[in-house]
C-alpha cells in the first residue's frame, strides 16, 4: 500500500526530481528513508498503518514524502521516503541525532493515539573508556590489556584460516607470555 504527502504516490519519483531540477539540486543525496516499525502481531488494518505513516510524514514540512506500507512481513512497517530538497524553499533536508529522536517520539505518540504498543527505545551502547590507572599503564608500556591486544592482532595476522587449529596455535604462543 502506498500513498504520498505533498505528492502523488504513483508519480512521486518524477515529482521529487522535478523539485530538485527546479532548485538546481539534482546531485548528492536524493532521498532519505525512514522506517516506522510496529510490534510483531500488532492488530491494525493496513489502512490504519498507512495513515500513521502519513501522520509521521507531516514532520517533514515542505518536503514530498512517499509512504509505503509493508504488511507481508511478521510485523507491519512503513517506509517513509523523503525528498532531500524542499519544494517550498529549495533547501536540503538536514537531520541530526536530536531530530531523529524527536521523530521517534512523534512516532510513539502516533502509536499511542491509535491504541498500539510503543516499542522500547533503542539504547545506543556506550563505549567503555580507560580509567586513569589503565591509561598510565598504557603510557608506561606495562599494560597487560594492550599486550594482550597486540598478541591477538599478531596471532590473527599469522593465522592462515579462521578454523580452530589456526587460532589455537596462535593462542599457545600468546599463553606462553603469562
Amino acid at each position: 500500500m502506498i500513498s504520498g504527502k505533498d505528492c502523488c504516490a504513483e508519480t512521486a519519483y518524477s515529482e521529487f526530481m522535478a523539485t530538485k531540477r527546479q532548485y538546481d539540486k539534482a546531485t548528492g543525496v536524493f532521498f532519505y528513508q525512514y522506517v516506522q516499525s510496529f510490534k510483531p502481531g500488532e492488530h491494525a488494518a493496513p489502512q490504519q498503518i498507512n495513515q500513521m505513516g502519513l501522520e509521521l510524514a507531516e514532520q517533514f514540512k515542505g518536503h514530498e514524502v512517499l509512504v509505503a506500507t509493508h504488511i507481508d512481513a511478521d510485523h507491519c512497517h512503513n517506509h517513509l521516503i523523503a525528498n532531500s530538497v524542499s519544494y517550498a524553499t529549495g533547501r536540503k533536508l538536514q537531520f541530526n541525532e536530536k531530530d531523529l529522536n524527536q521523530l521517534r517520539q512523534k512516532s510513539d505518540e502516533i502509536c499511542k493515539e491509535h491504541g498500539l504498543t510503543v516499542l522500547p527505545a533503542y539504547q545506543k551502547q556506550k563505549k567503555k573508556t580507560m580509567n586513569q590507572r589503565e591509561y598510565r599503564a598504557a603510557l608506561r608500556g606495562s599494560s597487560w590489556k594492550f599486550a594482550l591486544m597486540a598478541e591477538i592482532d599478531r596471532a590473527m595476522a599469522e593465522s592462515r584460516s579462521k578454523r580452530r587449529g589456526g587460532i589455537s596455535r596462535a593462542w599457545n604462543s600468546c599463553s606462553a607470555m603469562s
